[in-house]
């Protein structure tokens, strides 16, 4: 069920795009090439569906994300953003281990692709624009902290099956962006959320598990 999910966003998606390549010429005023750096702050969570809800309560860790994109324009005003990130998601709760409490802080290390669909409103020393579309990441490594009042300690753990922890990630990235122009290009800052609709913890009791995150990025695009 959720691979051929994935398969008909994807090819909602080409579908788009190839009717908009068809509908609409690019002109002399379309947004210019670009490519960019960005990095900022995301604050994630995990969301749990299933028969017993997990047991556990979860709340929001704090972490953070960087990398590179590369902009293509289609016409004046859609376009397409791919971008290649590091990308942090993880989550916190509380354990108790006899009678002593014990805080986790669990991260997980994501290489992340997001391929979005981009719509530009221009107004001349600025931009606004709003981004939706599919992403895609893999993890291979995640590190959790435990702080007790006895002291703290933090381990390395793998992401694969024996650790109960499925590598791959995909859901739907939702956001918005303002774009001041400098220079040979402009900074912008964006906001934007990602709802995962991959299950990305094995569970053998009927809980499913997906990755929730609000993120706020800042960087710089060159044009040409």
């Amino acid at each position: 069920m959720k691979v051929r999910l994935i398969t008909v966003v994807i090819k909602i998606q080409v579908l788009v795009f190839l009717g908009i390549f068809s509908a609409i010429s690019q002109d002399s005023d379309s947004p210019k090439r670009g490519f960019g750096l960005k990095g900022g702050l995301n604050l994630s969570n995990i969301s749990e569906s299933g028969t017993n809800g997990g047991g556990l309560s979860y709340s929001s860790r704090l972490g953070f994300h960087g990398g590179f994109f590369i902009h293509e324009p289609i016409s004046k005003s859609f376009s397409l953003a791919i971008e290649v990130l590091y990308f942090q998601q993880g989550m916190k709760y509380d354990l108790s281990s006899s009678g002593l409490p014990i805080k986790v802080d669990a991260v997980l290390h994501y290489a992340q692709l997001p391929i979005l669909p981009r719509y530009t409103i221009d107004l001349d020393k600025f931009r606004i624009y709003f981004n939706v579309g599919p992403y895609m990441g893999i993890a291979a490594q995640g590190d959790v902290k435990y702080t007790t009042p006895l002291g703290n300690a933090t381990e390395s753990i793998d992401v694969d099956e024996d650790n109960g922890l499925k590598p791959f990630d995909f859901g739907i990235i939702g956001g918005a962006g303002v774009f001041l122009k400098a220079g040979e290009g402009g900074f912008f800052l964006e906001p934007r959320y990602n709802f995962g609709l991959t299950d990305i913890i094995k569970d053998d009791q009927g809980v499913s598990t997906y990755n929730r995150t609000l993120s706020v990025s800042a960087g710089y695009m060159f044009e040409f």
